[in-house]
């Protein structure tokens, strides 16, 4: 989604830009799409050809000059491997279109990122700059990207690896978004589920609104299971009015121009079945997981309720 640069490298299918003297068409007897622009003053046009057409021409006897793109060095490789998620939904044509996130700043609510400037999937991000803001929420004074193994500190970092990860060695690419700008904010504690982490997640939310991030992604959820069970919830309160995390989503995504992106939630196995919050709120992007090849439902993932006047999930993808 939202992105701006071209990968180099594609298949013979991919397109790359030429200059080509118009009247030479005529003389080469070659078809070809209808030009992206023209320059009067050249009395030339840019075409965006396939490897197909650019060897067509050639073999008429055309000359073309390319238009090499804008690409990071770094991620200058030939034909990446996908990665599950981005091989089930043709990840290809959206990198053909030369979509990075370039641009874009994306904000990321979640659990701790551990160890994340460490990550060699991440490590072009933080080598671009591209890293703007990082605050916990939950422990400030602890050192940046720490935390405990085994409490799910690692799981924002995980999650980040899918939005815009890219291990250069391996050349295996797991998230679209390696251009965009990301705004970290840790505001659940891996230990322990108490309610005073949803406060903390609408503090985070409302500072990121202020810094003009429009689009946030969410991979947590809240249902039961807290500390104090008198805080837990009813699977009729996951209704997108009861909680405040909900409402706050709503707001931001009906009243702030703001794109939410939640998990649906991983208890469709247990009793409680139905969307954790605040992947209940009607105007969030709520994500389900599905298998790869058939698409159909993982069996863990959560189901929205019957008693409301929307279907949730809104979207699934391999999980």
């Amino acid at each position: 989604m939202f992105f701006l640069l071209l990968f180099a490298g594609r298949s013979a299918n991919a397109q790359q830009k030429y200059w080509l003297d118009p009247t030479a068409l005529v003389k080469l007897n070659v078809t070809l799409p209808e030009p992206d622009r023209c320059s009067e003053w050249l009395g030339a046009c840019t075409y965006a050809l396939t490897e197909d057409q650019r060897s067509a021409v050639t073999a008429a006897g055309g000359s073309l000059t390319p238009m090499l793109t804008f690409a990071p060095a770094s991620l200058v490789h030939k034909d990446p491997i996908l990665g599950f998620a981005l091989e089930q939904i043709q990840a290809n044509y959206f990198l053909e279109m030369g979509l990075t996130g370039q641009g874009v700043k994306i904000g990321i609510i979640d659990g701790g990122f551990l160890k994340a400037n460490k990550d060699p999937t991440l490590r072009h991000l933080f080598e671009k700059g591209l890293v703007k803001s990082y605050k916990d929420y939950i422990t400030p004074e602890m050192e940046p990207y720490g935390g405990a193994i085994g409490l799910d500190d690692n799981h924002g970092t995980e999650v980040w690896q899918l939005i815009g990860g890219f291990d250069k060695e391996k050349n295996i690419l797991y998230g679209l978004a390696t251009e965009a700008e990301y705004y970290l904010a840790r505001t659940d504690h891996g230990a322990y589920e108490k309610r005073i982490e949803e406060d903390l997640f609408i503090l985070a939310l409302e500072e990121m609104e202020q810094q003009g991030i429009r689009l946030v992604n969410v991979s947590l959820g809240y249902n039961l299971g807290y500390t104090d069970a008198s805080e837990n919830y009813k699977p009729n309160q996951m209704d997108g009015q009861t909680t405040a995390i909900a409402r706050a989503v709503e707001i931001a995504a009906t009243q702030k121009g703001m794109l939410i992106v939640v998990a649906a939630g991983n208890e469709a196995r247990d009793a409680w079945q139905t969307l954790s919050t605040p992947g209940d709120a009607p105007h969030a992007l709520t994500v389900g997981a599905s298998k790869f090849d058939i698409w159909d439902k993982m069996d863990y993932s959560s189901i929205g309720p019957d008693y409301t006047d929307f279907v949730k999930p809104d979207i699934s993808v391999y999980s």
